[in-house]
């Protein structure tokens, strides 16, 4: 009996070995599965907040001008970051804008007619374009939508805002 290893051994060894397996394949899908939830979260809020920034240059095409600064998410460093699909040429058109954002911001708070001021003006100027560039020429939008919706497929409709 010393060298003969029993049956009830060999199947308690399996039974190991193949629950260990099924826990590394579901602990690996949960988080695949978490990985995605959070990359599509993240697009989505940058998509918002880029929707909201090219509302208010669009304000001021118009003529509009904002009494308000740029409202936009400070964690878009984050967001940016998580968004790995994005790559290094919009990461660096994203970062360059949300640079102009922060300087316009600062400006127009120390200011008191901020409609008349002329650096604000040229990174307005320097914004839409950016936006413009990003939403339209390179199809970032588009792109952020496909990550948004490949995870969020609800059964129920999606409501769209009055325009």
């Amino acid at each position: 009996m010393c060298g003969i290893i029993s049956s009830e051994t060999i199947s308690g060894i399996f039974g190991v070995i193949f629950g260990g397996v099924i826990t590394f394949v579901v602990e690996w899908l949960i988080k695949r599965s978490e990985a995605k939830k959070e990359l599509s979260h993240s697009a989505s809020l940058l998509l918002n907040d880029l929707k909201s920034i090219a509302t208010y240059c669009k304000k001021m095409q118009e003529g509009r001008f904002p009494e308000t600064s740029i409202r936009y998410s400070h964690e878009w460093q984050h967001m940016v970051s998580k968004c790995t699909f994005l790559g290094d040429a919009y990461t660096s058109l994203l970062y360059e804008m949300y640079d102009e954002i922060y300087d316009y911001n600062q400006i127009h708070a120390k200011i008191d007619v901020p409609y008349e001021n002329i650096e604000l003006k040229r990174i307005l100027s320097k914004l839409s374009t950016l936006v413009l560039v990003l939403k339209d020429k390179t199809g970032l939008f588009n792109t952020l939508e496909k990550y948004c919706n490949s995870i969020n497929r609800s059964p129920h409709p999606q409501i769209t805002p009055p325009s």
